[in-house]
């Protein structure tokens, strides 16, 4: 025999309690709350909103992928996916990039919004920062900095 559990509240203010792990898709829990999906080797979570087409899903790739085990957040336009954040195991993460190869890795602009921000950038012994920006009249300055 199958078990098979429900669950409702009929009022939204009701409390709700899981003594132990949840498990969806599997029968051993390892967390407070364990997601498995053998479908397409594809475990996510997705986000929507009420009567709408577009969403989000937050993804663990499986081994089928081009890039497995990759941790993707994507957006569903209603046409088309966009994967708009990738993390490989080795902790690389790219923003609208696919298998990010560096540590951070972004397709398109990268933009500071507070003046007097920029790049800082360390030396090979690791000894001397500088941070890189630009002055009012468009100039390109380098600024030595105290290594973070």
């Amino acid at each position: 025999a199958t078990n098979k559990w429900s669950l409702y509240a009929s009022d939204a203010t009701a409390p709700s309690y899981f003594a132990g792990n949840v498990g969806i898709g599997t029968t051993n829990p390892g967390m407070p709350l364990h997601l498995h999906s053998t479908i397409n080797n594809f475990h996510a979570i997705r986000i929507t909103a009420e009567n709408t087409t577009k969403y989000w899903d937050i993804v663990k790739r499986g081994n089928t992928y081009p890039e497995p085990d990759n941790f993707v957040i994507a957006y569903w336009n209603g046409a088309s996916w966009q994967e708009e954040f990738q993390i490989t195991p080795a902790g690389n993460f790219g923003m609208g990039v696919n298998n990010p190869q560096t540590k951070l890795q972004v397709a398109g602009n990268i933009y500071t919004s507070t003046a007097g921000n920029g790049l800082i950038l360390k030396s090979p012994n690791g000894l001397v920062c500088r941070l890189v920006g630009i002055d009012d009249a468009g100039n390109f300055t380098s600024t030595p900095i105290v290594c973070p």
